[in-house]
């Protein structure tokens, strides 16, 4: 039933995003009384799966295929703008040239956005940022969105693609080595980086480009480091980071920092780092240099905000890690602070009678700008610096 010859009014050819060229067809629209017809039975053999309105109000179209709707009509800001037809009659491999050119390839899973092909049943679909869930055009029946196995193709043979020129390290199973301690950091973007198939993380607002690397734990403490880092957009700037073990149980999640720290890890056992650029549409991508550390037992491991009321300012506190050989009371902090854009006068100010403790009160006497807050460890009885500076690589807030 669901492979049918479909009369076509005219052909009306289009390209793959390396320009290749695809038979499509443009395609006569069903009577009123079949589309509402196919959208009752469909909706009454698959009541799990959801119709998607296309034109007039119904779900059934001849006018494109799951072809036309997962190589195509998807692409475009407003897919059903471009209705076509591939693949004119059953068992036609019209869309096969989207990966044969090279614009897509396969991947061993599902990623988002990304396309999935049922290499026995003559089906495409898209995925959708939620793990198994596919929206696939079904014929000149409904447009659905459904689980993968929720639908008359079946669930098994099925093949995934995304666009070519996706970082190698995209997906989990590819992710990046990343040696403890090493002379030299890691490069990475996650420029044509699309959102993995794993839950989001506790911290993930916004994500949808994100890329993995691993690490052998050298030592029970470690802490990932990323520097070096370029945005392609202006204004305000984030970049977030997840930890994993090696079953992909979260660890730690940090939105906006470019450290994050665990003195629970286990000598010999591999964790996965998640990176990515949240601000989901502002922020396109960003390169970076990335490194695994074993501090030296000193490190801050992220900032905290909360708004003082009684001093009308924000409280920054360090949340770090100390060596048991330096007693509390011998460690002293220093801050820094910098803010975007630069005015004339000092738009910011810190309550420096409490600035050698964990935390610090921040001023503001203006608005519309964004504050970096930079933070180091020293041990007072030898006036030395115990730890790296702890650097915000994007905004902890801003005034506006």
């Amino acid at each position: 039933m669901l492979s049918v010859y479909v009369f076509a009014d005219y052909r009306a050819d289009v390209q793959t995003p390396n320009g290749s060229n695809v038979v499509a067809y443009v395609t006569t629209e069903s009577t009123a009384a079949t589309r509402v017809y196919f959208d009752s039975h469909f909706a009454n053999a698959y009541p799990n799966a959801q119709q998607i309105d296309t034109y007039a109000g119904y779900s059934s179209s001849r006018t494109f295929n799951c072809h036309g709707y997962a190589w195509y009509m998807s692409e475009f800001q407003v897919p059903l703008s471009h209705p076509r037809w591939i693949g004119y009659s059953a068992g036609n491999i019209d869309e096969h040239v989207y990966w044969s050119d090279g614009s897509y390839v396969e991947v061993p899973q599902p990623v988002y956005p990304g396309k999935v092909s049922w290499a026995s049943g003559d089906h495409s679909a898209v995925t959708t940022k939620t793990n198994g869930l596919y929206i696939s055009k079904w014929n000149e029946y409904p447009l659905m969105r459904h689980q993968q196995g929720d639908s008359p193709y079946g669930s098994t043979n099925l093949k995934y693609y995304k666009k070519a020129g996706w970082p190698i390290n995209d997906d989990y199973a590819q992710a990046t080595t990343l040696t403890p301690n090493a002379t030299s950091l890691v490069s990475g973007t996650t420029a044509l980086a699309t959102m993995s198939v794993e839950s989001v993380p506790s911290c993930g607002s916004g994500i949808d480009d994100d890329v993995w690397y691993k690490f052998t734990a050298s030592n029970n403490v470690h802490s990932v480091n990323v520097s070096d880092i370029k945005y392609d957009a202006y204004g305000a700037t984030s970049l977030s980071l997840a930890l994993y073990d090696s079953n992909l149980n979260l660890i730690e999640c940090m939105a906006h920092e470019n450290v994050i720290v665990s003195n629970t890890l286990n000598v010999g056992q591999v964790y996965y780092v998640r990176v990515w650029t949240s601000q989901e549409g502002r922020i396109k991508t960003a390169s970076f240099k990335v490194g695994v550390k074993t501090p030296s037992g000193n490190v801050v491991k992220s900032l905290n905000m909360s708004w003082n009321a009684q001093q009308n300012g924000y409280t920054i506190t360090a949340q770090f890690i100390h060596s048991a050989s330096i007693p509390l009371n011998d460690i002293a902090f220093e801050w820094q602070l910098s803010a975007e854009p630069t005015f004339p006068y000092s738009p910011y100010a810190f309550d420096l009678s409490n600035s050698q403790t964990s935390s610090v009160v921040l001023y503001s006497y203006e608005t519309d700008w964004y504050t970096n807050v930079n933070v180091r460890m020293k041990q007072i009885s030898t006036n030395s610096y115990i730890s790296d500076w702890y650097k915000t690589p994007s905004p902890i807030f801003s005034w506006e």
